[in-house]
């Protein structure tokens, strides 16, 4: 007995001293000595056990009986309920679930509540070894700009394949370099964005994850690095670590990093289960959708393989499926009817790029996010984080810095003008909200996943705010980067409330992205908007009827640019806009159909019918609530054929608004039956000859 416990004793201490030996003798050791031990305090409970049963075997036979009875009563009730774990946010990127929220600059909103109490913490991850300091602001390159060849570091034109989309289109090449010269990027910040990716490639695991938790068992010579989190949501940080990667134009086909970023979207196709959800449905795991679809999304429009837009298609339609009836999204696809601005940010990302890159969805989706985005942003220059709290909490309407952020890019996505008051609201806020480490301990909703949605938000506004933010944003993060031994590269974690759960990999992605800035998207707005010879000011492209109908069908310009267009054209000479709107209505650009139709339905022109009746039957489902919709707005019965076939379909909403559509333009009501519409079309048809 003395020597079972002496061995185990030595096996304990062995693990408190190395947490990270990894050795199968001292495991199986440890295991053996465990098994030993629990049947030394088992061996007098089974002895005082057998000799009850001898002595009352009737009374021992009863409570068995009575013991199996219960268990099979408590499987039958509680099986009829789902079990809900509290699960700790890690990347989930969540405003402020952790800590109470400070005031807004004026003082607290009364309506502001305390966010729900954390979920109990887990172990300390092990005592980060000493983080390197950054090197001093004289240590950095040199900032001049870089001219518009690329350099050596960067992949060419063919790395990203032919054919970019216009989005894309500033990431290799040429096209890079005159990006970073045009929008404010310097040397200094691109070799600060390589050094990243280095890091990041030397830290991924064989499997292509990214680990919050564990990416110190990668670390060479020189580690570990420090700065480990906590590994709930690695599907997500997979996905940002592939962002990386692709914002730079490195894709798996061509250049240095193509095996790290094969393995990166080898994983995430890996985890993908058949309704499309990216890994396991946990407490938050919508985060971990929206950013794995946009990551998949926008890995497909720069390779353009099949596997890949199918991938980005399941995960689109599973993310659009879980939207909530108010528009925005929750942390789940529970039905909750809570609308979380934080996750509804990354969704409208993910069918931004999804949209640049042709890969269908609902378009409903998209006008019911804009609707909950204008809901949730205040003309004041707030926006709220929730309309409601968790189910079993209070109320959660609060705001703070980092939804100004997303509101803010939200609304620009979504084409709200750039010189509204409440555009301008949110910018002022931002840029006195300028990066700073040291303000992360006044205020934990100043994070760096809020520097990643400022920079990105005010880099599409432009002008004289955007170079002010950019001077400001860029100078300090280069200064941040580690710049010796193993973490060389990386970012140490942020002192914010983030920075525990996320660690080293979070805090790094976030800044490669935000460095990346100047040729990831190009500029919602005119290119104008920030030229060589400086800032202009805020433009937005002004369409005359002649101009508006050659970019609405124009497929090298913006989407956004082609949106404004076919605004212009609804009060457009209709000999003019009639061409363009009905190109529009069959375009590879399903944002592009959905406009044309809703055009084509506020015009109320009977000469639209045919067009949008040819549309209706051969869409395959995406588009046909807007298509039935525009016909019931131009109310004319040449509409009634197409609309009492829409009656077969199988989606029950597209069923209802034909119904109601045939009800208000005939003034007759034969219900939801094809045969009986069918046959009073034939004898109107007749009377009319």
């Amino acid at each position: 007995r003395s020597n079972v416990k002496d061995e185990f004793r030595n096996a304990m201490e062995f693990e408190s001293f190395f947490p990270q030996a990894k050795s199968a003798g001292a495991a199986k050791r440890k295991s053996r000595i465990l098994d030993w031990k629990k049947a030394e305090l088992l061996a007098p409970l089974v002895a005082k056990t057998h000799a009850a049963a001898t002595k009352s075997p009737f009374l021992f036979f009863s409570v068995c009986l009575h013991l199996i009875i219960l268990v099979l009563v408590a499987q039958i009730v509680l099986g009829r309920y789902e079990k809900k774990e509290a699960v700790p946010v890690f990347l989930s990127l969540i405003e402020g679930v952790e800590d109470e929220p400070p005031g807004t600059p004026e003082g607290k909103d009364p309506k502001d509540e305390e966010p729900p109490p954390a979920p109990a913490k887990e172990a300390e991850p092990e005592t980060p070894a000493e983080p390197v300091t950054p090197a001093k602001e004289d240590a950095r390159p040199p900032e001049a700009p870089i001219g518009p060849a690329a350099t050596s570091e960067t992949p060419g034109d063919a790395a990203a394949g032919s054919g970019l989309p216009t989005a894309f289109s500033g990431r290799s090449g040429s096209g890079k370099g005159d990006a970073l010269g045009k929008y404010g990027g310097s040397a200094a910040s691109e070799a600060a964005v390589q050094m990243g990716l280095d890091w990041l490639a030397r830290h991924q695991d064989v499997s292509g994850r990214w680990s919050c938790e564990h990416f110190d068992l990668n670390c060479g010579e020189g580690g570990p690095c420090g700065g480990t989190g906590r590994g709930f949501y690695d599907a997500g940080l997979t996905g940002l670590g592939l962002l990386c990667f692709l914002g730079a134009g490195y894709t798996s086909q061509e250049g240095k990093y193509k095996d790290t970023v094969a393995r990166a979207e080898s994983c995430l196709l890996e985890i993908q289960f058949e309704d499309g959800c990216y890994g396991a449905k946990l407490t938050n795991h919508m985060y971990n959708q929206a950013i794995c679809t946009l990551a998949l999304t926008e890995a497909f429009a720069l390779e353009r393989r099949a596997e890949l837009k199918k991938s980005a298609a399941k995960g689109l339609a599973f993310l659009c499926s879980c939207q909530q009836e108010g528009g925005g999204w929750d942390y789940t696809e529970i039905r909750a009817n809570r609308n979380d601005t934080s996750i509804t940010g990354w969704a409208v990302m993910a069918l931004k790029s999804a949209t640049a890159a042709g890969v269908d969805f609902p378009a409903g989706s998209w006008a019911r996010a804009k609707s909950f985005i204008n809901r949730a942003a205040g003309q004041d220059g707030r926006v709220r984080y929730a309309d409601r709290g968790f189910i079993g909490y209070g109320g959660q309407a609060r705001y703070g810095i980092g939804m100004t952020a997303v509101g803010l890019l939200a609304l620009l996505y979504f084409g709200e003008d750039s010189s509204s008051r409440r555009i301008l609201n949110l910018a002022e806020k931002i840029l006195v909200n300028k990066p700073d480490m040291r303000r992360m301990l006044s205020d934990p909703l100043h994070t760096m996943y809020y520097w990643y949605y400022a920079t990105l938000a005010m880099f599409h506004l432009g002008g004289e705010r955007w170079r002010e933010w950019n001077e400001s944003m860029r100078d300090y993060i280069i200064g941040l980067q580690c710049r010796e031994g193993c973490p060389k590269g990386s970012f140490d974690p942020d002192e914010g409330w983030l920075g525990p759960y996320g660690g080293r990999v979070y805090s790094t992605v976030f800044c490669i992205l935000n460095l990346e800035v100047y040729y990831r998207y190009l500029p919602l707005y005119s290119e104008d908007v920030i030229g060589a010879s400086g800032f202009r000011g805020d433009h937005k492209p002004a369409f005359d009827g002649e101009a508006a109908d050659e970019t609405a069908v124009d497929p090298s310009k913006s989407t956004g640019e082609r949106l404004r267009a076919l605004e212009v054209l609804l009060n457009a000479d209709w000999d003019r806009a009639a061409p363009a709107l009905r190109a529009a209505l069959s375009d590879t650009n399903g944002t592009i159909r959905w406009k044309a139709a809703i055009i084509l339905g506020k015009r109320k022109d009977p000469r639209a019918v045919p067009w949008i009746s040819s549309a209706l039957e051969s869409d395959t489902g995406l588009l046909a609530p807007c298509l039935v919709d525009a016909l019931a707005e131009i109310g004319h019965v040449s509409a009634a054929p197409a609309l009492a076939k829409a009656l077969s379909r199988s989606d029950d909403a597209v069923v209802r608004k034909a119904e109601a559509a045939l009800r208000a333009i005939t003034g007759k009501d034969f219900g939801r039956n094809p045969d009986e519409w069918a046959k009073w079309i034939e004898d109107q048809d007749r009377a009319g000859d």
